[in-house]
């Protein structure tokens, strides 16, 4: 809820200082943490200076801190949150797995289910297997595309997300390398695998000739293109449509496999995916997220002639390709997805949310205008991104020379707006309403003007 308090404050030291005050207990857990937690978190994610939030509970469209502060919440655990948190469709179902079984070491007919069901949904995908994590499907599927097409390289886009694994850790953490047009492929983490850069190409995201003409120059060495239709944790920039056609048409005429990664997106969008909306077909299709309702979840899936010769059994390290996981597939995982795909199937759930998405974006944009700054919105379907450039984003290298991302995200946290620091995108939930909407742009007009103040 925004205070009176709050509405009267100009500048970001204000601010700053609003967060502290909120959070003395979330300092407190903090120095207790960093004692056996590397900078006092659990995971990259939630680690925030000058100190993280640690929450006690989840309801809808709110957390709550151990201080007691609710914050309306626009993370959703990377877009993973569908329908809000606890939500009964998912909550039920799977404490009524629960009773039965919590894992099992055979199969289940649950994931044959959930598998008829995704392949339903997403026409792409007439195979798939499923793993814990986004990071996992990413790194799989690249193995696969080596196997299946006999060739090293991989290519990506700049500011594209494909997991953590070293596979793909390039890129994205990082300020930009090299020219515009030409983008180096950068090491995101100490102690990665030597040589692997040599192996990932990397594309300018949205320049569709520049793009075209290097995957033809090294065609005969990539076995794939991974690309997402929105650069989610880039900037929440969809791809121009150009730009995938491009993609389309020259990896089709060189054997190149085209890999959509979908996972923060997915069967959030809708039936198809983003991908769905550029009348293109990919050869293997990721997703995850919000696939299980906010529980662990990774997907990857596409043709038939490929994934059936490299998966199917008897293993042979000689002529297949490996994908296994204790956890893959649990059945208390693949209940929590039955109960997603179910709700979403005729439509509705995800038109109301991608209209959502346009209210939302429409009343930024107004504010934008309003302010007379440059603050420009960027995002489709139910997701959005908010960003400080003198004109509007078109690649995460756009994005990355803002250095203002981080003093706007504590100043909508001292506001009780949950926002993803370093993640830059919004995702919005069936739990989320007109009440929350106008809780953000409140808090956004307050923090633009702060932030916009400090930098004069």
């Amino acid at each position: 809820m925004i205070t009176n308090e709050m509405r009267t404050m100009r500048t970001l030291d204000q601010l700053k200082a609003l967060y502290h005050q909120r959070t003395t207990g979330s300092r407190a857990m903090y120095e207790r943490a960093r004692q056996v937690l590397p900078g006092g978190a659990a995971r990259g994610a939630t680690a925030f200076n000058p100190h993280p939030l640690y929450g006690s509970r989840a309801n809808g469209a709110l957390l709550t801190d151990i201080d007691g502060n609710d914050y309306v919440d626009f993370n959703l655990e990377g877009g993973s949150c569908l329908f809000g948190h606890c939500s009964p469709i998912v909550m039920d179902r799977v404490r009524e797995q629960l009773r039965i079984s919590e894992v099992q070491s055979i199969a289940s007919p649950l994931e044959v289910e959930v598998a008829e069901r995704v392949c339903r949904m997403i026409d792409c995908v007439e195979m798939l297997r499923f793993v814990n994590s986004g990071s996992e499907a990413c790194a799989i599927a690249a193995r696969i595309c080596r196997a299946h097409t006999g060739r090293p390289m991989i290519a990506m886009c700049e500011g594209h997300h494909h997991g953590q694994l070293d596979t793909l850790l390039f890129s994205h953490y990082g300020p930009p390398a090299g020219d515009d047009s030409a983008p180096a492929t950068i090491r995101d983490s100490l102690g990665m695998s030597p040589g692997e850069d040599h192996n990932v190409l990397m594309l300018p995201f949205n320049d569709a000739a520049v793009a075209a003409q290097l995957i033809e120059r090294y065609a005969d060495r990539l076995a794939a293109v991974f690309l997402e239709p929105m650069t989610i944790f880039g900037g929440a920039i969809p791809a121009e449509p150009d730009f995938v056609h491009a993609l389309r048409r020259t990896t089709s005429r060189h054997g190149i496999l085209l890999v959509v990664d979908e996972v923060p997106a997915g069967i959030r969008i809708g039936k198809g995916g983003a991908i769905s909306h550029y009348d293109v077909r990919p050869d293997l299709f990721i997703t995850g997220k919000a696939l299980a309702g906010g529980l662990p979840i990774g997907m990857y899936g596409g043709r038939r002639d490929i994934l059936e010769p490299l998966l199917s059994p008897p293993y042979d390290r000689s002529n297949k390709a490996l994908s296994s996981g204790t956890f893959s597939g649990n059945p208390t995982v693949m209940s929590a997805c039955l109960a997603v795909l179910e709700a979403v199937e005729d439509g509705s759930v995800n038109a109301r949310l991608n209209a959502l998405g346009d209210h939302t974006r429409s009343a930024l944009r107004d504010l934008a205008a309003n302010l007379g700054v440059p603050m420009y919105v960027t995002g489709k379907h139910s997701i959005f991104g908010v960003h400080f450039s003198d004109a509007s984003p078109r690649s995460s290298r756009d994005v990355r020379r803002d250095n203002r991302r981080l003093d706007f995200a504590m100043a909508m946290m001292a506001q009780g707006i949950l926002w993803p620091a370093g993640r830059i995108a919004g995702f919005l939930s069936t739990a989320h309403g007109e009440e929350h909407i106008e809780q953000l742009v409140t808090a956004c007009r307050i923090s633009a003007q702060a932030v916009y103040q400090s930098t004069r």
